[in-house]
C-alpha cells in the first residue's frame, strides 16, 4: 500500500525528486511486492473520505504487482514513458514513442535516456505525433539527433550531470550545448551512429528507409 502511494504522480526512471524516492523504494521492495496477494490486505484499503484524499485503489494495487512480476527489463520505462500518455513499441532495433505532442524533441530524449539505460551498446529511438517526428541515438556519451525537416545529422557530446532529457527539455535546439559535429543525410551516418547501427543489426540504408516510409 504505501508503493502505491509513493508511486502516485511519480516514475521510476523519472529524474525529479518524486521519481527518485519512489524509485530507490520501489527497487528496494520489488521482489517482495511481485510475491504479494492483494486479496490479503483487503481491509487495509480505505475509501476517501475527504476530497483530494490520496489513497490506494484496487487498480493501482493490481498494476504495481504486475510491473513487479514483469520480466521484461524495459518494463519501468515503458511504464514510465506510456503514464505520459504515449504508446511505446520497438520493431528490429527502432523503438517507436507516439502520441500528441506538439514537439517531438523533449519526447525522443526522454525515451532514448529512460530506453538507453537497457541499452549497453546504445539504443536508436523515434517520436511521432501527427506530421512531426524526431530520431535519436543514443550510446553515453554521444547522442546523435536527426529532425525534420532539417535532413541533417547533428552529433552532441553529453556528459554527466547533464542527461539527452536534460539537455532537450526545452526542445529548442539552438539553446542545445554540446554539438561536436553535423553531416548532410546523404553522406552516411556519423561515427556514433554508426557503432550503434552495427549491433543493432541494421545497416543505413535500412534505417534511412524505414524512417521516411514512416512519414509518408
Amino acid at each position: 500500500m504505501v508503493m502505491t502511494l509513493l508511486a502516485q504522480d511519480a516514475t521510476f526512471t523519472g529524474g525529479g525528486e518524486h521519481d527518485v524516492l519512489a524509485a530507490r523504494a520501489w527497487h528496494g521492495s520489488k521482489a517482495m511486492i511481485a510475491r504479494a496477494e492483494p486479496a490479503e490486505a483487503e481491509d487495509l484499503m480505505i475509501p476517501p473520505e475527504r476530497a483530494l484524499a490520496r489513497v490506494a485503489s484496487w487498480s493501482e494495487v493490481d498494476r504495481l504487482i504486475a510491473l513487479a512480476q514483469e520480466d521484461d527489463p524495459y518494463a519501468e520505462a515503458i511504464e514510465g514513458l506510456a503514464a505520459a500518455g504515449w504508446s511505446v513499441a520497438c520493431e528490429d532495433g527502432l523503438w517507436e514513442i507516439t502520441g500528441s505532442f506538439g514537439n517531438p524533441l523533449p519526447v525522443v530524449a526522454k525515451a532514448a535516456e529512460r530506453l538507453g539505460r537497457h541499452h549497453a551498446d546504445g539504443v536508436l529511438v523515434r517520436a511521432r505525433s501527427k506530421n512531426r517526428w524526431a530520431f535519436m541515438a543514443w550510446a553515453d556519451p554521444y547522442m546523435v539527433l536527426l529532425n525534420p525537416p532539417a535532413r541533417v545529422w547533428r552529433t552532441y557530446q553529453v556528459r554527466l550531470p547533464a542527461t539527452p532529457e536534460s539537455r532537450f527539455s526545452g526542445g529548442d535546439l539552438s539553446a542545445v550545448p554540446g554539438r561536436v559535429g553535423s553531416a548532410p543525410l546523404q553522406k552516411g551516418p556519423p561515427e556514433a551512429l554508426r557503432k550503434i547501427l552495427v549491433e543493432a543489426g541494421l545497416t543505413y540504408p535500412e534505417l534511412v528507409s524505414r524512417l521516411f516510409t514512416l512519414d509518408t
